[in-house]
């Protein structure tokens, strides 16, 4: 059902947006740009994440299984990673270039520089737990010890015959760090332009309805603005 959903999708609700965003005349350019471009990052999601990859979470273990026909096609799971990577945040690219650095096509390696965990991946998929889910042809990628994926972790790991000491904890502190600063911007500039926009036409000549509904508009965005912070 999940794999005929973006078929569903694409022959129905996504052309029926498209269209109501083409009769709306009165739109702005900009603002008509900015949701269509929206409209094609849902269409990706939609085919990406139903169809193609079909990424499943199994808590509490820490483990994404990856049922779609790019996982069951081919044995290289590093290269499903970093398809993975990209598409899931495409902004956060800081782990994508290290994984890009490492010969490795083991799914372990994914988990020793993204989440610094050590650990054996063949061993852990053997689990009966685990095994009846790498049966059915996907791929399972382990990223963290069993019950506890979401504490950061300090290591010494073996990789191809020599030996890497990661700090989890100042790493991924690091690649947090550098993830806001690189989209941290970006929401802040729109809004501070958004709040201008918005009482630049609050102070224009208008009807009494419209003001109010400027001003109305005004409160509740700021309002929003204020939750979210």
């Amino acid at each position: 059902l999940q794999m005929l959903l973006p078929i569903f999708n694409t022959l129905t609700i996504h052309p029926a947006m498209l269209f109501l965003l083409w009769e709306m005349s009165g739109m702005g350019k900009d603002i008509r740009m900015a949701y269509f471009l929206k409209k094609l990052m849902l269409f990706f999601f939609d085919w990406c994440f139903n169809f193609t990859l079909r990424l499943y979470g199994n808590m509490p273990y820490a483990t994404f299984y990856c049922g779609g026909p790019i996982c069951k096609m081919t044995e290289f799971r590093m290269q499903i990673g970093v398809l993975a990577l990209h598409a899931i945040v495409y902004s956060f690219n800081i782990i994508g270039f290290v994984m890009f650095g490492w010969e490795s096509e083991d799914a372990l390696e994914i988990g020793r520089v993204g989440h610094a965990f050590c650990g054996n991946y063949k061993v852990n998929v053997e689990e009966c737990e685990l095994k009846w889910m790498s049966d059915r042809g996907g791929r399972l990628f382990v990223y963290g010890a069993f019950g506890d994926p979401q504490y950061f972790k300090t290591g010494m790991f073996s990789s191809h015959g020599r030996s890497l000491c990661v700090n989890g904890f100042i790493s991924e502190l690091k690649m947090l760090g550098v993830t806001l600063l690189l989209i941290g911007p970006i929401p802040i500039i729109l809004t501070i332009d958004s709040v201008r926009w918005l009482n630049t036409y609050r102070k224009v000549s208008m009807s009494n309805r419209t003001h109010q509904m400027t001003t109305q508009l005004l409160s509740v965005f700021l309002w929003q603005v204020r939750r979210f912070l």
